[in-house]
């Protein structure tokens, strides 16, 4: 079955439900139009208090305590009903009182205080048959209130349907029979006169007749569906008729957690199709929502594993498993932030045997979000460390700061915040520690931002101190050496420098 027709399945399927739901909506419209005068005729009900139940009676039982909503019980040819608790219980010739107070003294046995009541709900055909003389009309089956009804000059089988409230929701109107002494048994479509118009099924009625109204089959009234997979209740699920996938969800506790609601698999006889669920509950796509059938089987996969391992300056290295649609900020945030020591623009990002470099710094702190990349299945992000250097003097931030281990003079000017006005950019410096010696290295930053000068290209090594004097400040190697060195010694002394 192509796709195509698996759709149109589908709209059919629908459009026979709508005919199906409007036949209950349109009963009482065509009541109203056909039925006229007759719907005042007086009713009345099958059975009084003295009534002695007979064999082939319909009763109603309700178990209150038990939160019973009520089920029917058809005295058997030997005048016996069977009630759970209570066992096989002779009523033949008992009222609806002592058989109520039967079924409750039995059900004492097992219940405290059971609350138990009775109500015959339709007499046995051949009861109402014998009472054909009384000028009486029996309704009976799936409408809303069963019972016999005074026969009024006029009355047809539409104003029956009227008097006794109408069909109920289960009816299978199309299967009503029309049975009495002098016409037998006639089958009859209710569906075509109330829902079609069809007037040559609303026949006139005579004394004793009795129209039967049969309940749908419960398979017409619902669907049962399995589903299975990533839910929380997995098994056989029955369902009112038209209900959709949504429904099927719902009754089976919704989707687990590792559900992948993109990939619900919907089968229908030999066709499966992709569903994507994840539109239906989040996006409100209901074009997804998809009317069930009997013998759906709704597959809900598990959602694929992906995970991204993240090493090196993470304050939580290592690996961590992500959703489809994460991306690197994702990564970074499941590692808890990279640590102060990280070269945010050296990272790299490999996948599938190559590296791709990341300019975190760029993403985390400049707000660049062109080229963030999405993440996939089996990433390994490293972040590196920098080393850590010191900017003094004539800067606009001066302290120690975290470089790449390629970083150049410009850029740890950059980092430092530049030199302020007071700088003497052609007597800078750089301290740096050697063998627990400290030596001074001469710097001309002015030649090198302006001109191109060989400083430019300087690099530093972890714990370096850069050191730009103040004007008028005259510059001397012992001036540096006496400033910077005592710095650079002090802190090293006190372990702040970062010897690697």
């Amino acid at each position: 079955m192509r796709s195509a027709d698996f759709l149109s399945l589908i709209s059919e399927r629908r459009a026979r439900i709508l005919r199906q739901a409007s036949l209950f909506s349109l009963t009482a419209l065509a009541i109203v139009v056909l039925a006229g005068a007759a719907l005042a005729a007086p009713e009345t009900r099958a059975t009084g208090d003295d009534y002695r139940v007979q064999p082939g009676d319909t009763l109603e039982i309700h178990l209150w305590n038990e939160g019973d909503k009520g089920h029917d019980f058809v005295v058997d040819p030997l005048g016996n009903i069977s009630y759970p608790m209570a066992g096989i219980l002779s009523v033949k010739g008992m009222t609806v009182r002592e058989i109520t107070q039967r079924l409750t003294a039995e059900l004492g046995k097992h219940l405290k205080a059971p609350r138990v009541s009775v109500n015959v709900k339709a007499l046995a055909p051949q009861t109402l048959l014998a009472a054909g003389a009384a000028k009486r009309v029996y309704v009976l089956g799936a409408v809303a209130k069963p019972g016999a009804y005074e026969l009024a000059p006029g009355v047809r089988v539409v104003d029956a349907v009227a008097l006794a409230g109408g069909l109920a929701p289960n009816a299978a109107a199309s299967r009503a029979t029309l049975s009495g002494e002098e016409r037998g048994k006639l089958p009859l479509d209710l569906e075509k006169l109330l829902a079609g118009g069809d007037i040559t099924h609303n026949i006139p009625l005579n004394p004793g007749d009795v129209l039967f109204v049969p309940a749908q089959d419960p398979e017409s009234t619902s669907v049962t569906v399995i589903v299975i997979g990533q839910v929380q209740r997995p098994g056989t699920h029955r369902l009112p008729l038209g209900a959709r996938l949504s429904d099927a969800m719902s009754a089976s506790g919704g989707a687990g957690e590792r559900a992948d609601l993109k990939r619900a698999k919907l089968t229908r006889a030999e066709l499966t199709v992709t569903i994507d669920l994840d539109a239906v509950f989040r996006k409100g796509d209901l074009s997804g929502d998809l009317a069930l059938q009997q013998g759906d089987i709704i597959l809900v996969p598990e959602r694929a594993r992906q995970e991204v391992c993240l090493l090196g300056e993470f304050q939580k290295p290592g690996s961590y498993e992500f959703d489809e649609g994460a991306t690197i900020l994702d990564a970074i945030a499941l590692g808890g932030g990279c640590t102060p020591d990280a070269d945010l623009e050296g990272a790299i990002l490999k996948r599938a045997g190559k590296e791709i470099p990341i300019d975190l710094n760029a993403i985390l702190k400049q707000g660049k979000l062109d080229g963030l990349q999405a993440l996939e299945n089996g990433d390994v992000l490293v972040v590196p460390a920098g080393i850590r250097v010191y900017a003094l003097g004539a800067v606009g931030k001066p302290g120690p700061l975290t470089i790449r281990r390629d970083a150049k003079l410009i850029d740890v000017l950059f980092q430092a915040g530049g030199p302020d006005a007071r700088a003497r950019l052609d007597r800078a410096g750089v301290v740096r520690i050697a063998n627990e010696q400290a030596q001074v290295i001469p710097l001309d930053i002015k030649d090198a931002t302006q001109n191109g000068g060989p400083d430019r290209d300087f690099r530093f090594a972890a714990g370096d101190i850069l050191y730009i004097p103040t004007k008028p400040q005259a510059y001397t190697w012992r001036g540096i050496l006496g400033t910077a060195t005592s710095v650079a010694s002090a802190l090293w002394l006190l372990g702040a420098i970062d010897r690697r």
